[in-house]
């Protein structure tokens, strides 16, 4: 065991009024001379006495404050309580008593220290029950303490000292010998300042065992003199693993710093007074700055030009809030544009800067060789941009309406100045005007930063010859239903008259005229809805909720009775809506019938299911002859027929695309698992509001 004289030097020696207090009883177990000097008493008064009395006699102290500082220390935590010195111990001076636990694996002391901004310490006796009481205190903990006789050379260490630096018990003779020999000079150094300048050092350094493994420890300790000789006490703790987390949180910044500068795009970093505390080779290059000039600098210095613009409201934003941001920027001085990530961490914000002026010049010429008319509108409903080849129909050139009020530009024309309106509040418009002779289709998207919608962007096509298109439409529409479904009611009435006179072929040929008529109506009543359709605007088509299970029922019964030798199969849930109109009804009879016209119906199946997730799916199936595959793709084209057996103009499947393609679904074939056909129609399911 270490000489007791390293516990009695440790603990007398002391400037620091410092006393050992047993924990369960709170009396105090040894009084360094310091302390008891404070308190105008001998060591021996104070040994045995209570803490919570002795502190309330002598100090102005609350006593539960006291109490409570006791039993923190006993759950091994610190406490001070603070308070003032009375007369008797030489007038009112401030003070404070901190209640401690010695650090180790069990409380078995606990530590009382008090402290004046000035005290004297008086030399004492030494005990030995505080050297015990010392020793068990430093028994396995990770400090060692050892004291060197400046004059004699003489060193003495405790236990824990000879534990730490990886020696036998009694063998501990020469400190130098493990001490790192990289670290040794370093050591050697410190000590002969504080030998000469009667100071404290403390360094850290590497400790070699004779197994070859190597410690980090935090060695303190500083110049002594007692009975007229100098020693230098000292204090070692093992540091190991805070060095080892140092050096991995090192490692780690490295790696990191290594990843940031081979980002392709610039980063930086500002703490929360603006100050630039990191920014990678990229956006030095981009300002031909060197990054150790900007670093230091508030971001306002390093880039004065962003001052009150929309990346200055950027970072504020992240800096007020703690939730990322982002934005584009044009760095006028500099000619290009930059993408702006910036994320909050709790030293500050954290900025990714994208260079995209490539980015933005393929989509400009992109934008500019489209026969559109692009612009973008801030939340001011002033122009920021204007583009595209469209603009030259208007006289117009490109940005020429640039910081133009959309209030000024569009005065005469109000409905679009309400269509970009309603786009600020959030919803995508589609709007037909007219400006001129000329007819635009304009959509009208709404940008959103951070909830908010900050910009519209507005796409317009020139549609002057769709809608002439369309007119001409409308007049071929208005022929059908007043000249050729007029003329076809007269004939039908007039062949009606004549069957009922005649008799014989002349009868029959009647009767085939009637039949004709009957059959011309009614294709020319789906053109005529055809014509409709297509000449509807996208956004003046009236889509509503229908019941597809009921139309599917209701046709299934009908097919049935008109065609009793063939099997009709169902799986159609009931309930199943889809977003359409009333001619959804048309489009799946014409599916229906198309399955029995081009088969024979001899032994034939049709199965129909409906099914409804994110959108309806039907499918209409049949066991007939099939369709080659060559001919999957233009079965909806206009004149052509589906099936092997092929009769019929081919009309009702192009109005069944026409029809669905307008209800926002798609159509298809493919085979049939029986080798017939199967027709597929996938719908827009009905919103929640148009159901209820």
């Amino acid at each position: 065991m270490a000489d007791p004289a390293i516990y009695r030097a440790f603990f007398d020696e002391l400037d620091d009024a410092v006393a050992v207090l047993d924990p369960k009883t709170g009396r105090y177990e040894a009084v360094n001379p310091a302390y008891a000097t404070l308190f105008q008493r001998e060591p021996g008064e104070l040994e045995g006495k209570r803490v919570i009395e002795h502190v309330n006699e002598t100090l102005t102290l609350d006593r539960d404050a006291v109490t409570a500082a006791l039993e923190v220390a006993r759950r091994g935590d610190s406490r001070t309580v603070r308070g003032e010195l009375d007369e008797t111990a030489g007038g009112p001076r401030s003070a404070e008593v901190e209640l401690a636990p010695f650090e180790s694996k069990e409380i078995e002391s606990i530590r009382a220290t008090v402290r004046l901004r000035s005290a004297s310490i008086d030399e004492g006796t030494r005990d030995d029950e505080l050297t015990n009481r010392l020793a068990v205190a430093l028994e396995g903990t990770n400090t060692g303490v050892w004291e060197l006789d400046l004059e004699s050379g003489e060193m003495a260490w405790t236990n824990s000292a000879e534990e730490l630096f990886g020696v036998e018990p009694e063998t501990f003779d020469d400190l130098a010998e493990r001490i790192h020999p990289d670290d040794l000079p370093t050591v050697e150094r410190d000590i002969e300042q504080a030998i000469e300048r009667g100071d404290v050092f403390q360094t850290e350094h590497r400790v070699q065992h004779e197994n070859g493994e190597e410690t980090w420890v935090l060695a303190r300790g500083e110049v002594r003199s007692a009975q007229g000789n100098a020693h230098l006490v000292g204090m070692a703790t093992d540091i190991t693993s805070k060095k080892a987390q140092e050096q991995a949180l090192v490692r780690q910044e490295h790696q990191y710093r290594e990843l940031v500068d081979r980002l392709p795009e610039a980063y930086y970093t500002f703490d929360r007074n603006w100050t630039m505390t990191y920014c990678n080779d990229v956006i030095a290059d981009r300002f031909d700055t060197p990054a150790e000039q900007l670093i230091g600098q508030t971001v306002w210095d390093a880039f004065p030009e962003i001052r009150g613009t929309v990346l200055e409201e950027t970072f504020r934003t992240v800096m007020e809030t703690d939730e990322p941001a982002s934005c584009e920027y044009h760095v006028e001085s500099r000619g290009f544009w930059v993408d702006i990530q910036a994320y909050p961490y709790e030293d500050g914000i954290a900025i990714i800067s994208s260079d995209v002026t490539e980015q933005k010049r393929k989509l400009s010429l992109v934008l500019d060789s489209l026969p559109l008319v692009f612009y973008q509108i801030d939340a001011d409903r002033t122009f920021l941009e204007s583009r595209g080849k469209g603009l030259a129909e208007l006289g117009l050139e490109r940005d020429e309406v640039v910081g133009e009020s959309v209030f000024d530009i569009f005065a005469k024309q109000p409905s679009i100045v309400a269509a970009i309106e309603r786009a600020f509040d959030g919803e995508a418009v589609s709007h037909t005007t007219q400006i001129g002779t000329n007819h635009f289709l304009a959509e009208y998207r709404p940008v959103v930063e951070n909830g908010a919608v900050t910009n519209v962007i507005g796409a317009a096509m020139d549609v002057t010859e769709l809608e002439r298109q369309r007119e001409q439409m409308e007049f071929f529409n208005s022929i059908l239903r007043h000249d050729v479904l007029n003329g076809m009611t007269v004939i039908k009435a007039r062949g009606e008259i004549l069957a009922a006179e005649l008799d014989g072929d002349l009868g029959q040929y009647a009767r085939t005229i009637v039949d004709w008529c009957t059959t011309t109506t009614e294709v020319t009543q789906r053109v005529q809805r055809v014509v409709e359709t297509l000449t509807t605007p996208e956004d003046s088509l009236q889509l509503d909720s229908v019941d597809v299970s009921a139309i599917l029922d209701r046709k299934l019964s009908e097919l049935q009775t008109a065609n009793p030798r063939i099997e009709f199969e169902r799986d159609v849930a009931p309930g199943i809506e889809a977003r359409a109109d009333e001619l959804l009804s048309e489009v799946l009879g014409n599916v229906l019938l198309n399955a029995i016209e081009h088969n024979d119906t001899d032994d034939l199946t049709i199965d129909v299911t409906a099914a409804v997730d994110d959108e309806v799916t039907i499918r209409i199936t049949d066991d007939g002859g099939g369709i080659d595959d060559d001919r999957k793709e233009s079965v909806f084209r206009r004149g052509e027929t589906s099936h092997a057996k092929e009769t019929g103009s081919g009309f009702g499947l192009f109005f069944v695309d026409v029809m669905v393609d307008k209800y926002g679904g798609e159509a298809w074939v493919e085979d049939a698992e029986s080798g017939g056909a199967c027709f597929v129609l996938e719908l827009p399911r009905a919103t929640t509001e148009a159901q209820g």
